[in-house]
């Protein structure tokens, strides 16, 4: 593989720090085990880590002697947590919706007839059905569901 240089200003390579932080995060936070994908990552999170500190972007950046790398500090951590609690919350909502307005959809019109349906009276339909979710959740949240058995 050849190496390519880039020129990056102080402020881009913050930038870029951040950026590699949270794809790192989103890439790693739920692995188990470490893998050959999760280990490259790793790698690069840590190249990305050594680079920034090396070069005047070192503030929330520490270097452990015994685990010989680079690390974030608790506070850095948190800072960037300000853009993953968000987009946690938005994903949540997201997908609750579409699973529960997906349900509704099948259990109304059936699967058969869902899957002849062309997509532009799929889509039409799937937001009327989604309509009831999008007004409930930001009224109520989750406090009105409820499982039956």
């Amino acid at each position: 593989m050849n190496d390519i240089t880039i020129t990056v200003s102080k402020k881009e390579l913050k930038l870029l720090l951040k950026h590699v932080a949270l794809a790192n995060w989103m890439l790693e936070a739920y692995r188990t085990k470490k893998d050959a994908e999760g280990r490259e990552n790793e790698a690069f999170f840590d190249k990305i880590l050594a680079l920034a500190h090396a070069n005047g972007a070192a503030d929330g950046i520490v270097y452990d002697k015994e685990l010989r790398g680079y690390f974030l500090t608790e506070e850095k951590e948190e800072e960037f947590d300000q853009y993953i609690d968000p987009y946690d919350k938005e994903t949540f909502w997201n997908t609750l919706q579409d699973e529960l307005t997906m349900r509704d959809f099948i259990e109304k019109h059936g699967e058969k007839a869902v899957a002849a349906m062309d997509a532009k009276t799929r889509f039409k339909l799937l937001a009327k059905e989604a309509e009831k979710y999008s007004q409930e959740f930001p009224k109520h949240g989750v406090d009105h569901l409820r499982v039956v058995k």
